[in-house]
């Protein structure tokens, strides 16, 4: 993924229909704004927190499935009785990792300079230039 660094953050979407999850994220460019999109396809679970209103993203990065399973294995063995994410692994963290590998899912830190932070399990991502705004309807 390209960079999304000191992107604000004004949005995010997620579709678990057709698990997308979408950061609607500008730039301020002299007088104008830069707007990207980082899109998130296949989603397979995400955790967000500390979400403000002048959220600014310091990166947007891929890791290891194993550092992100080791960094919140707690939530992983407490959860797993909620179907989140949607795996029968009764909290056993190598059961799931083996099963995101199997399922080429790939882990995507979202590391903020302030506000929304947290990660992204998903089969792909990708950054989307858009020409105005994400307007919620």
């Amino acid at each position: 993924m390209s960079s999304v660094h000191d992107n604000y953050v004004y949005a995010y979407v997620v579709d678990c229909e057709h698990r997308r999850l979408i950061l609607h994220t500008s730039y301020p460019v002299g007088d104008t704004q830069e707007y990207t999109d980082a899109v998130f396809i296949g989603v397979v679970a995400h955790f967000f927190e500390y979400v403000l209103r002048g959220n600014i993203l310091n990166a947007i990065q891929e890791i290891t499935i194993e550092s992100l399973i080791e960094q919140n294995a707690e939530l992983f063995k407490d959860t797993w009785r909620y179907a989140w994410p949607i795996l029968q692994y009764k909290g056993d963290l190598g059961i799931l990792q083996n099963w995101l590998h199997d399922h080429s899912i790939h882990a995507f830190d979202v590391i903020s300079s302030y506000g929304l932070s947290g990660w992204v399990l998903a089969e792909s991502s990708e950054l989307v230039a858009r020409t105005g705004p994400f307007l919620a309807t």
